[in-house]
């Protein structure tokens, strides 16, 4: 039975998506109504705002969870291979992203940045590098910076923020990242990589994480990080 829980049980740090949980709960605890954690037997599982985060191990009561995302209204959703394999016919009317970890292996290290809480500048490089608008940045902004006050997540820009990603959250697996983005008229130049050297120099050469979709593989390779071969997670998204 999926019931919602108010303290997280222990999580998989090996998970992207139990390490996104766990960093949410640890910036915003059970007690906000539009943050909420569920959990049951294999499975953990948190909503945010109509998007959710779901780790399924094993077997599981599937449609008991069907009905709840369908009863949820979910618009969003990240989830792990075992879930979607099962679940993946059911969400027809849901556009399908698979995504691919990416670990750090042997990157070289760059000067030129640093962690930042220009949260205005770094937002004009996510909003150009995934075509975002202005009317995201409430959104966005109040959720990472309640992320940043609560030492959960920090960002890192280029000097100039031509380029920026976030350290979404670190734990015992290393640090994982996300929204690793350039500005369109930066493209190119090889910021991508300058900025994920300077990410590595200024995280002492800590593993690195981050789930990117199939046609960003070969660049992350090409910067040192290693590939699952079959997809990690998957995004579905409301058409």
């Amino acid at each position: 039975m999926i019931r919602q829980i108010f303290e997280l049980p222990p999580i998989d740090e090996t998970s992207a998506i139990e390490g996104r949980i766990e960093a949410y709960f640890r910036a915003y605890g059970g007690k906000y109504d539009f943050c909420r954690f569920y959990s049951g037997d294999n499975i953990l599982m948190m909503n945010y705002c109509g998007k959710f985060y779901i780790s399924v191990k094993d077997d599981f009561d599937w449609e008991e969870l069907y009905f709840f995302l369908k009863n949820a209204g979910m618009l969003w959703a990240e989830m792990n291979g075992r879930c979607f394999d099962v679940l993946r016919d059911t969400f027809y009317d849901y556009r399908t992203i698979p995504l691919y970890l990416m670990k750090s292996k042997a990157l070289e290290v760059s000067e030129g940045g640093n962690f930042t809480e220009s949260y205005s500048e770094v937002f004009s490089v996510i909003k150009d590098a995934f075509e975002l608008s202005d009317d995201d940045f409430s959104n966005w902004y109040t959720d990472t910076c309640h992320r940043v006050r609560h030492g959960v997540t920090r960002l890192i820009a280029l000097d100039d923020y031509s380029a920026s990603c976030t350290v979404f959250y670190e734990n015992i697996e290393g640090c994982f990242l996300s929204d690793i983005g350039v500005k369109t008229e930066y493209q190119g130049r090889g910021l991508g990589r300058k900025l994920l050297y300077n990410a590595n120099r200024l995280l002492e050469n800590k593993k690195l994480s981050l789930l990117c979709k199939a046609d960003k593989r070969e660049f992350y390779k090409s910067c040192g990080f290693i590939c699952e071969d079959k997809p990690a997670a998957y995004q579905i998204v409301k058409e």
